[in-house]
């Protein structure tokens, strides 16, 4: 629910609005004044009663809306989109909502009340949105996660979830965030492309689609890396297909994002932050431990950022062959060097021998680029292999011509 620091109490007031023209028609400013006292009387009346679901806001919203309109008539698109603000304003995301119900946004970005920007078909555009303030905002964002069962409030600053249809939001309030409140919403959009979808639209030639298939099936380890936003996941998803049927995979995700497809034998485990009265935090490291005592055929990680690391090397060298996973880099070597360097950090062994473990368990390094249009495209495949001397030899076998 809305904070009360945005409204006044008016009291069983139940006349009509009188600044509506009798015409009916409202124009901008009659739009607001209109809008303003619908949202004070819905208020008052959630306030009574507190446990009314959606459908009972819309009915109350819809009533107050004849209230506060009497017998004006502003037509009906002008209604219907008056109360659907309303409706936003106190059970979705506010002024947020269109971006966040448009399928061609993909990631809406909040840098304080008036700083919001989206993503859209790859491209990055400032919205001329403002929230009227600070603190308007952090209700907006205070009440979202609240509504989804997770806290956000000055005491805990951090927060983030995951929604219903697979979006995920992360915020960040003032004051460690200096010109917060931050919301970032990574939207899910439900639609799961295919090598076709991705061939067709130059991401790589069939023949490479083709190519990575065949080292699935083959049970290759496989490294995919490139930046934020650059399809790593979606290709991790498309790929996990061809696994055969009768394998037995357990995905390791800091939050849950891989959608594997008629996977009957397929155990999702997720990381856990520690619980606000002293629950225990699960990581990745953790869940790759107890997932070595599960029975896996096929072991995939969603990201590897951390000690898990070392334990996932270990499992791809010692028996679990076609290990599938994501990291950040900026090419296939860098890619190979981040990892190399997160195992470092989580062992005592030499960078030298932490090198040749890792061209012992991972066969192929694949990397995804993003052009500055938001185009994304396959640039490199790179296959890697021990070298004696050199404890590594990493050979490129495919890169996308210029």
């Amino acid at each position: 629910m809305a904070d009360l620091r945005r409204f006044t109490r008016i009291g069983k007031d139940r006349k009509p609005l009188e600044s509506v023209s009798e015409q009916g028609e409202l124009t901008p400013d009659l739009t607001e004044k209109v809008y303003n006292e619908v949202c004070k009387r819905v208020f008052n009346e959630l306030l009574v009663k507190q446990d009314a679901d959606d459908e009972n806001v819309r009915i109350i919203i819809g009533e107050i809306t004849g209230e506060v309109l009497g017998n004006k008539s502003p037509g009906l698109q002008s209604r219907t989109e008056l109360q659907e603000r309303v409706f936003n304003r106190f059970r979705r995301l506010d002024i947020l909502q269109p971006l966040l119900d448009d399928q061609d946004i993909t990631e809406i970005m909040v840098n304080g009340p008036e700083q919001i920007f989206f993503e859209k078909k790859g491209r990055l555009i400032r919205s001329p949105l403002r929230f009227e303030s600070r603190d308007y905002l952090m209700d907006v964002i205070t009440g979202f996660f609240s509504r989804n069962n997770e806290p956000l409030s000055e005491s805990h600053p951090l927060g983030n979830m995951q929604l219903p249809d697979g979006s995920r939001a992360h915020a960040v309030l003032h004051p460690v965030a200096q010109n917060g409140p931050i919301l970032t919403i990574r939207k899910f959009s439900g639609i799961r492309p295919g090598l076709k979808e991705l061939t067709e639209a130059a991401f790589f030639p069939e023949e490479i689609a083709e190519q990575l298939i065949e080292a699935v099936r083959a049970r290759k380890s496989i490294i995919i890396g490139g930046g934020t936003g650059s399809g790593k996941t979606t290709l991790l998803n498309i790929l996990s297909a061809y696994i055969s049927p009768d394998e037995r995979i357990i995905t390791i995700e800091d939050s849950p994002e891989l959608q594997l497809q008629n996977r009957s034998n397929w155990v999702r485990l997720t990381c856990r932050p520690a619980g606000p009265e002293g629950g225990m935090a699960i990581d990745s490291r953790m869940l790759i431990r107890n997932a070595l005592r599960m029975r896996p055929d096929r072991i995939i990680v969603g990201e590897v950022r951390g000690d898990e690391a070392y334990d996932m090397m270990q499992a791809a060298a010692t028996g679990h062959p076609g290990t599938l996973c994501t990291i950040h880099g900026n090419d296939c070597e860098s890619m190979l060097l981040r990892l190399a360097d997160l195992v470092l950090a989580a062992s005592k062994l030499t960078y030298e021998v932490i090198l040749r473990h890792l061209a012992s368990a991972f066969q192929l390094l694949v990397y995804i680029a993003r052009d500055e249009s938001g185009e994304r495209y396959l640039e490199e495949i790179a296959e890697l292999r021990p070298n004696i001397s050199e404890n590594y030899r990493l050979t490129s076998i495919y890169r996308r011509s210029k």
